[in-house]
């Protein structure tokens, strides 16, 4: 909550908690939910550092073989991307959540995420 508020510095102290916790026992999914906020909450301040956090959630997601979550994930980043007007740098994450959503079958997400595409290409 404390990221929808504006209190990002709170909400930075709240995930560091949440990840430390997760990563002492041995929670992968836990950890990786939390990279990923982690990387939204982020994305204006440091870019590289939100990338590589995003990064770091999406080999989690990978080891856990959870598939469907990485693609939100990159979903999710393109979408933050997008509301922030930068849609020419969504594109490749937009595409990879598109191309992850159609090798799992989930045609409704293919569309959605083409009608986000699209709509990042202006």
């Amino acid at each position: 909550m404390q990221q929808f508020r504006g209190e990002v510095e709170a909400a930075l102290a709240s995930y560091g908690q949440a990840l430390a916790l997760y990563r002492a026992i041995g929670d992968r999914l836990g950890e990786a939910n939390v990279l990923a906020a982690l990387s939204c909450l982020r994305i204006d301040d440091d870019p590289p550092e939100s990338r590589r956090l995003l990064e770091q959630a999406l080999a989690l997601r990978r080891a856990i073989n959870d598939r469907y979550s990485e693609g939100a994930d990159l979903g999710n980043y393109g979408i933050a991307l997008m509301q922030r007007g930068r849609g020419g740098e969504a594109l490749p994450f937009l595409e990879r959540a598109r191309d992850l959503f159609a090798s799992l079958e989930l045609t409704h997400l293919v569309e959605y995420t083409e009608r986000l595409i699209a709509a990042a290409k202006g």
